[in-house]
């Protein structure tokens, strides 16, 4: 009887190794005209169709196991096409609407995709690899366009769109990278691409032909972009780790770009107005650079490298200049402008400096050079066409 029980038992293990016993479940439900679903699993999953109009497509390609497929599809010319691999992966899609596509490809284990869109011509494409990823993608509106691609492990993508032919470009790998982009209203753009561990990004778009750029490295970045407005540009670069950007953009074709590298940098900058710029560069360790523009036509760039510089710029008016370069280590500037393009150039080389300029008015130049060690200077400037030099 032992042996008996035993052959029994290796009988069954073949049978289920062999997928006799594997069982994969269709469900599909049509109403409408012209509606076509074409389904194909091997292995044991799951899919299920329910589509309601006219000329909708469903393609369905399922193999291994346990991978699950929901495709839900309202209106008229809509296409859903899912290939799914490997184990227990899950894809949502729900589309309502006209002419809308969504491609959902995914290998590997334990990934979750959701798309939903609502219009006409939106298209969503989300790749994914590894395991343990989720990609969310939302669509309001007309010709939207998001496309995802994830590898590594749990990461995740968020994107929310409404308007008409908003952008958004998503690229995750490596290890619990985040990135989350909120677009509304038409012709906006975001590209993020996202390598190392935990790194963070957030993108939120208002007005139109708004462009954000996003790529990050290393470990622990966070990068926040604000855009309101129309024709901002904003471009983030980050390598190394613990770097922090915050770039926030009201008004029109306000232009900032910010690059950190190394550890524990931090930049702000805050454009209200039109056709500012500010341009960052942070290289070394602990930086910290603070750029506030208020007005039109306004100019900051600060280049630091080193440890611990601090760098504070405030524009209120039009075509004000500012430019800081600080090396070494703990060095500090203040720039305060109000006005109409006033000039402040700031360079300091060497340990602990300290330099403030005030310039209030129109015209109005200062320059500061500082070297060595424990320097200090002040300048202010209060009128038209003021000249001051300092040399340390």
């Amino acid at each position: 009887m032992k042996i008996q029980k035993s052959s029994l038992a290796i009988a069954i293990g073949l049978i289920i190794s062999s997928g006799v016993f594997a069982a994969n479940e269709s469900d599909i439900l049509q109403h409408g005209v012209s509606n076509n679903a074409n389904i194909h699993q091997t292995g044991s999953n799951k899919s299920d169709v329910d589509q309601n109009g006219k000329n909708n497509s469903a393609i369905v390609t399922q193999s291994d196991l346990s991978n699950d497929s929901k495709v839900n599809q309202r209106g008229k010319d809509n296409k859903a096409t899912v290939t799914q691999s490997d184990l227990n992966n899950s894809s949502t899609v729900s589309q309502h609407g006209k002419g809308n596509e969504a491609t959902i490809a995914q290998t590997g284990h334990d990934n979750r995709s959701d798309v939903d869109q609502h219009g006409k011509g939106n298209s969503a494409d989300v790749t994914q690899g590894d395991h343990h990823n989720d990609s969310k993608v939302s669509q309001h509106g007309k010709n939207n366009d998001a496309t995802i691609a994830q590898t590594g492990h749990d990461n995740k993508s968020d994107v929310d769109q409404h308007g008409k032919g908003n952008e958004a470009n998503v690229k995750q790998s490596d290890i619990h990278n985040d990135s989350k982009v909120h677009q509304d209203g038409k012709y906006n753009s975001a590209f993020i691409e996202q390598t190392g561990y935990r790194n963070d990004s957030h993108v939120n778009q208002h007005g139109k032909d708004n462009n954000a750029d996003v790529g990050q490295g290393g470990r622990h970045n966070n990068s926040d972009v604000n855009q309101d407005g129309k024709y901002n540009y904003a471009n983030v670069t980050q390598t190394g780790h613990r770097n922090d950007s915050s770039v926030r953009q009201d008004g029109k074709a306000n232009n900032a770009i910010v690059t950190q590298g190394n550890g524990h940098n931090d930049s702000d900058v805050s454009q209200n107005g039109n056709e500012n710029k500010a341009t960052i560069a942070q290289t070394g360790w602990h930086q910290k650079s603070d750029v506030s523009q208020d007005g039109d036509s306004n100019k900051a760039t600060v280049t630091q490298t080193g440890w611990h510089q601090d760098s504070d710029i405030d524009q209120h008016g039009t075509g004000n200049q500012a430019s800081v370069t600080q090396s070494d280590r703990a060095n500090e500037s203040d720039i305060l402008q109000s006005g109409i393009d006033n000039t402040a150039t700031v360079a300091q080389t060497g340990s602990y400096q300290y330099s403030y300029i005030d310039q209030h008015g129109e015209g109005n130049a200062a320059t500061v050079t500082q070297s060595g060690s424990d320097h200090a200077s002040s300048i202010s400037q209060d009128g038209n066409t003021n000249v001051a030099t300092g040399l340390w």
